[in-house]
């Protein structure tokens, strides 16, 4: 699944409970986008485009900041720290990037696998990094001393997604053996799993105390996960297309996703709220989407083509 396409900005103030989309801008990178992620603050976009760079851009005015040279012909997968200081960057060639924000300079640069990376992930303090490739397993990394810390639990598909707690303690992967695994985020070593999903979980996110993780994919079920033991809390009733991204508002009480249609990923999709533990509410139907990456804020953004992104505030 292309990452490209869809992203939410948890960053703005708001109201528990997200209730409606405003559209509220745009802005158009000067290369077709390949991936997208937003920094926690929500005032920065980093855009990784076809020509191999990635464009940084403030929010919500779109002004171009900064250019990032990856050296690689695609980047498949970007991700900031929960700092906002660092941005790691993979590619379709199996190398890992990352990437100071205040200068630009390279602070890691290495070929970490033979196999594209689907996702990325830093630690909150941008000291760890977890890169997922393409049918193989997780592998953690100690950026200070270059070392491959760990590969984690392998499973015969590789993992969807990754994300650190916000508290560092934690890593949690969603992977294709239809299996949520959680790992002690220093050390890669196995804490909890859940492995009561039918289909392929694709995407999680944490609320922000750590405590709890969401979990969505090809189902169609949130489900919300005790962080420290794995198991289900809660679940919501099942909506006809599966999740492909998801993010927790920083209320802690909502979770906002993306879903596609699973014959056709490229068709519009619908943006979907749920409270934990509660209702689900249909925010937009037939968005142009088609897939795409949720990160921390409550901004979305949506790209059909690949080339404009169109912004719209989640009330």
């Amino acid at each position: 699944m292309t990452r490209t396409a869809l992203l939410l900005l948890l960053a703005l103030a708001g109201t528990a409970g997200a209730q409606t989309l405003e559209a509220v801008g745009s802005l158009a990178p000067e290369a077709e986008l390949r991936s997208v992620a937003a920094s926690p603050d929500g005032r920065q976009l980093a855009a990784a485009c076809s020509d191999g760079r990635i464009r940084l851009y403030g929010l919500p005015g779109g002004e171009l900041q900064r250019t990032l040279e990856t050296g690689a012909s695609r980047v498949s997968a970007v991700a900031y720290s929960l700092d906002g200081r660092h941005l790691a960057a993979g590619t379709a060639a199996g190398g890992a990037r990352v990437f100071a924000i205040a200068t630009g300079a390279t602070a890691y640069d290495g070929a970490a696998a033979p196999l594209a990376i689907q996702s990325i992930a830093l630690s909150p303090d941008g000291s760890r990094l977890a890169i997922a490739p393409l049918d193989l397993p997780v592998q953690l990394w100690e950026l200070a001393s270059r070392q491959r810390i760990v590969d984690l639990s392998p499973d015969f598909a590789g993992a969807t997604a990754l994300a650190f707690s916000p508290d560092g303690t934690l890593l949690a992967t969603s992977n294709g053996d239809t299996t949520v695994r959680i790992h002690h985020a220093a050390t890669g070593r196995d804490i909890a799993r859940f492995d009561e999903l039918l289909l392929e979980p694709l995407a999680l996110d944490f609320t922000p105390d750590s405590k709890t993780l969401v979990v969505g994919g090809a189902d169609g079920v949130f489900t919300a996960l005790d962080a420290s033991t794995g198991k289900a809390r809660s679940r919501s009733q099942r909506i006809p297309d599966p999740i492909g991204a998801l993010a927790v508002l920083p209320d802690g009480k909502t979770a906002v996703a993306v879903t596609f249609l699973a014959d056709s990923m490229a068709s519009p999709g619908n943006v979907v709220a749920w409270t934990l533990g509660a209702g689900l509410k249909t925010l937009a139907s037939g968005m142009p989407v088609s897939g795409g990456g949720v990160g921390g804020g409550r901004l979305l953004l949506t790209s059909p083509e690949g080339k404009t992104l169109k912004l719209w505030a989640v009330r």
